[in-house]
């Protein structure tokens, strides 16, 4: 009981010495005098604010885009730095919004099967498995977060340790460059496009209508994904193809086919680190980034 009281006087004292409000410390001095518990709870009701409509929108985004990849890399610990930082993220949700530990578990097995061909048969068949039929369950009949964890945590370091294809040690990969959210006050800062044909001006005394658009390409990957490729879909990956010079049809061709024949071809391009461009491959000179000049 004594230890108790103790921790209830420090927390008091914590949380009032980062009060700024006089009026507010008055309050808790005169109504929860040295009970750090009852104090947290009066601030949070009265002072805490409820998440709107836009926030849980954003604190959902984070949630969806979680990636090993991106977040941790690769390395012996992996798993459980993911498990980290799936926690983290969580922890940043309202309490009545938090996922459960089912959930918890559940985003870390998306993350395994999203990212290792090794592991992905036997992470899907545990995330498909109804309760009951699982490997790592609790007596109550609900996910065994801290099994799970360990299990894969161990077999994940053992496939770094042991060098296999794929588990090469590297650092996160760098996110791929969202596009940006254009507005009327901001201009237009995309091609216009009449019928889904984009518009281009073409150089003075020649024939041809390639111009280049400003910026980094890399955020045009998203034309392609839209189209409904399955790589471009994929979180990290990279282009330095400018997608948004091709049409809708063109994009279409590109899923469909592999290219649009007689001016390119799509092709995969992976480095040493296993980072993936998609690219369109000329017909006629064999570079990279555009389709055959007519």
């Amino acid at each position: 009981m004594a230890s108790y009281r103790k921790r209830e006087k420090a927390a008091f004292a914590i949380i009032t010495r980062h009060i700024t409000d006089p009026d507010w410390i008055s309050e808790l001095r005169n109504t929860h005098f040295q009970q750090g518990l009852a104090s947290y709870n009066a601030l949070s009701q009265n002072c805490a604010k409820p998440a709107n409509a836009l926030q849980m929108r954003k604190l959902n985004q984070q949630w969806d885009e979680l990636d090993l990849l991106a977040e941790v890399g690769v390395n012996a610990h992996s798993i459980s730095l993911m498990l980290k930082r799936i926690k983290k993220v969580n922890s940043k949700r309202p309490a009545a919004h938090r996922k459960t530990a089912d959930q918890l578990a559940e985003r870390l097995l998306e993350c395994i099967f999203d990212t290792s061909k090794h592991f992905s048969e036997n992470a899907l068949k545990e995330y498909n498995a109804p309760a009951g039929s699982r490997n790592f369950e609790t007596n109550a009949g609900g996910r065994d977060l801290a099994a799970l964890s360990a299990y894969y945590d161990s077999q994940w370091s053992a496939a770094v340790e042991s060098k296999l294809p794929g588990f090469a040690v590297r650092d996160p990969i760098r996110r791929p460059t969202r596009p940006s959210h254009n507005t009327l006050e901001a201009g237009f800062l995309t091609t216009e496009a009449k019928g889904g044909n984009t518009l281009f001006s073409a150089v003075a005394g020649s024939n041809n209508f390639y111009v280049p658009s400003s910026g980094s390409p890399d955020r045009s990957i998203f034309a392609l994904a839209e189209a409904g490729h399955d790589l471009a879909n994929r979180r990290g990956t990279l282009t330095t193809t400018d997608w948004t010079l091709m049409n809708t049809d063109e994009l279409q061709l590109c899923v469909d086919y592999s290219g649009v024949e007689g001016d390119g071809e799509v092709a995969f391009i992976a480095d040493a680190n296993d980072q993936v461009s998609v690219e369109i491959i000329c017909d006629n000179c064999r570079g990279i980034g555009h389709l055959k000049l007519k």
